[in-house]
């Protein structure tokens, strides 16, 4: 598949309406291909989400973020966007389990 470079003028988007958004637009329609580096990370303000994103693209999916609350909430960014919403689940994670590894008992 042959890709091609797309633009779009304001106007035109105002004319289609927020319902008709080309996909190119709609990152929850497709994954954003960066560089190897995403699968590593990238930022959630790329709406990028690397690893996230590639695991969803599996219709029906769905993701368990076992984080500290500070990852779960850029996490939870995505969980907003079309296509992702209740595909996402947290088990939220303290100090003692980050050292202990305790939290893997609660996984199952």
């Amino acid at each position: 598949m042959e890709r091609v470079a797309r633009s779009f003028t304001a106007a035109e988007l105002v004319q289609r309406g927020i319902e008709n958004l080309p996909d190119e637009l709609v990152s929850g329609r497709h994954l954003i291909y960066s560089s190897p580096a995403t699968l590593a990370f990238n930022s959630p303000g790329a709406e990028g989400f690397g690893v996230k994103r590639a695991g969803l693209a599996i219709p029906g999916s769905v993701m368990l973020v076992v984080a500290p609350g500070c990852c779960g909430r850029n996490t939870s960014l995505i969980s907003e966007i079309p296509g992702y919403e209740g595909r996402f689940f947290y088990l939220t994670m303290d100090e003692t389990d980050i050292v202990t590894g305790r939290h893997l008992s609660r996984i199952p």
